[in-house]
């Protein structure tokens, strides 16, 4: 027996079993959320991404830095599951569309630019996408005093 033959053998039946399989899950894990709103700038259900991000960004912006001197990261990016994927997938979106769409390197750029957050406690700020607006947002890092 072939290692793949529990597989639908039509393309467009592995497509809907996926789609199914992942929005089961989410439910199964709570997450019914993820397949009720999108991140995207033009997107009526788009506060509970962005209030999410604005909360992880100031939880650690504000913790600081390790006692012990290491480094940390403020991960401004979009974390994917199984299950936003699949709905970004039905948008005909990709993970970098979805930084695009959502304008979520703008808006760090703007905390930062407008010290929405606490600047002096950043160290490194991961992003998707850097191709679009990376360059604005180096220049804004560059301008902490």
């Amino acid at each position: 027996m072939a290692a793949d033959s529990h597989l639908p053998r039509n393309p467009d039946e592995l497509e809907t079993s996926t789609i199914a399989q992942a929005v089961a899950d989410a439910h199964r894990m709570n997450r019914s959320e993820a397949l009720a709103y999108t991140c995207y700038s033009d997107s009526s259900t788009r506060g509970l991404p962005v209030n999410r991000m604005n909360g992880y960004i100031n939880k650690t912006v504000m913790a600081g830095p390790p006692a012990d001197g290491r480094l940390y990261t403020i991960q401004a990016l979009w974390q994917e599951t199984v299950a936003s994927v699949t709905v970004g997938e039905l948008h005909g979106s990709t993970l970098l569309d979805d930084e695009s769409r959502s304008a979520l390197n703008q808006m760090v750029t703007n905390f930062v630019s407008n010290q929405v957050i606490e600047t002096k406690r950043l160290n490194m700020v991961e992003i998707n996408n850097v191709c679009d607006g990376g360059a604005d947002l180096l220049a804004a890092l560059r301008q902490i005093p």
